[in-house]
């Protein structure tokens, strides 16, 4: 018998830890368009002045990527003229680019372009950074 409530009262635990756990945060109201590819989403992101790594970055990404990371282009869903996507997918875009080489597709950025994303994500891949 004591086996049984013991059990019971574990399984009641567990159940409310679970759903306490699951739910949403009330005081966060979830971002209608978060960037794909997740990362560390700072809602901050829109308003924040740009720094030197990161509009060096952005600089990098507008000559070689926006032709098809835009809304119009081959990939619309990615659109690297928004602070905030650039910045939820930094490690995509190190891996991408950098690690993989295989972005953009008509070929390998120059690597003085590869450092500046490296070093960009190296200090937390923020656009404050």
């Amino acid at each position: 018998m004591k086996q049984t409530r013991y059990a019971l009262a574990i399984f009641g635990f567990c159940t409310i830890l679970f759903l306490s756990c699951s739910k949403s945060s009330p005081d966060a109201p979830a971002d209608p368009n978060p960037p794909p590819g997740g990362g560390g989403y700072d809602p901050t992101c829109a308003t924040a002045p740009p720094g030197p790594l990161f509009s060096q970055v952005k600089t990098v990404l507008a000559n070689n990527c926006v032709t098809c990371h835009n809304p119009a282009g081959q990939m619309p869903s990615v659109d690297f003229r928004s602070n905030c996507v650039i910045e939820g997918r930094a490690a995509l875009i190190k891996t991408r680019a950098v690690d993989l080489g295989n972005m953009p597709p008509t070929g390998p950025i120059a690597q003085a372009d590869k450092d500046k994303i490296s070093a960009w994500v190296a200090a937390g891949g923020k656009v404050t950074d």
